[in-house]
C-alpha cells in the first residue's frame, strides 16, 4: 500500500506555475465583468429605444448605425467573451473535485454556446450596421434585410446556429451547475443561481437582462471564494 497524497480541491489554483494560476483567478474576475457588459446593452435597449421594425428605412438605418447602439453591441461582445473565459477558469478551479467531469462537459459545452452568441451579437452589431451604411448611401432597398436580422423574423439559415447554441446552452448550464455543487467549494445555492444566470445568458433575450445581473452577483461570489483557500480531500492509490 503507498501512503495516500494529499489531493488538494482546485488544483489550478492550488499548485502548477503562477502564470496559470494568475490566468485563473483572471478568469474567475472575468465571470462578473461579462454579468455587468452584457446587462448595460439590454438597460440601453429598453430605455434607450432603438431602431424597430416598424419603422422607415431610413429609420433602420439610422438606428443599426448609431455609435451609441454600436458601442453597447461592441459592450455585449466584450462581456460573452469575458463569460467565455470565465467559464473555462471555472473548470480549471473545479479541477480535482468532485465535481471535475461534470464541470469539464459543461465547459466544453458552455465555450460552444458562448461562441455561437458572440457571432450572433457580431452580425447584429457590425451586420446591421453595415446594411445601414448602405441604406443611408441611397439603397433603400437593402433595408428590407433587417427583417431577416432581427428578433422573429430570423432567416431560416440561422435555425441551425441557433438549436447548436440551445443545445450546448443546455448541457453547458447543467454540467456547470451540477460541477459547482459537488464540488464542495462552493454553497449549493451558487450552483442553481449560476446555472440560471448562465442559462439566460445563452438565450440572448430581453429576459438576459435578469441573467446578467444574476451572473454579475454569482460571478463576484464564485471569483472571492475561488481566492480563498481550498478544502482538501485525500485519495487512496494503492
Amino acid at each position: 500500500m503507498v501512503p495516500s497524497p494529499r489531493i488538494t480541491v482546485g488544483g489550478w489554483l492550488d499548485g502548477g506555475s503562477e502564470m496559470s494560476r494568475t490566468l485563473v483567478r483572471l478568469g474567475l474576475w472575468a465571470l462578473p465583468v461579462g454579468g455587468v457588459l452584457t446587462f448595460l446593452p439590454w438597460i440601453g435597449l429598453f430605455f434607450g429605444g432603438g431602431s424597430n421594425s416598424s419603422q422607415d428605412a431610413a429609420g433602420q438605418a439610422r438606428g443599426a448605425t448609431d455609435p451609441i447602439g454600436i458601442l453597447f453591441g461592441d459592450l455585449y461582445i466584450i462581456g460573452t467573451l469575458c463569460i467565455l473565459f470565465g467559464v473555462l477558469a471555472l473548470a480549471a478551479v473545479l479541477a480535482g473535485t468532485p465535481g471535475e467531469s461534470w464541470a469539464a462537459v459543461g465547459a466544453v459545452a458552455g465555450v460552444i454556446a458562448m461562441v455561437i452568441v458572440v457571432g450572433v451579437w457580431m452580425l447584429l452589431t457590425i451586420g446591421d450596421a453595415v446594411v445601414g451604411d448602405v441604406v443611408l448611401s441611397g439603397h433603400k432597398d437593402a433595408a428590407e434585410v433587417f427583417k431577416s436580422m432581427s428578433g422573429g423574423h430570423w432567416s431560416s439559415r440561422a435555425i441551425p446556429a441557433f438549436g447548436a447554441a440551445a443545445v450546448a446552452g443546455l448541457i453547458g448550464t447543467v454540467g456547470l451547475a451540477v460541477g459547482i455543487w459537488r464540488s464542495g467549494r462552493y454553497p449549493k445555492w451558487l450552483a442553481i443561481a449560476f446555472g440560471v444566470a448562465f442559462l439566460l445568458e445563452v438565450v440572448s433575450a430581453p429576459p438576459t437582462v435578469i441573467g446578467a445581473l444574476l451572473l454579475a452577483i454569482t460571478g463576484f461570489l464564485i471569483a472571492q471564494r475561488g481566492e480563498s483557500p481550498a478544502p482538501a480531500r485525500t485519495a487512496a492509490i494503492t
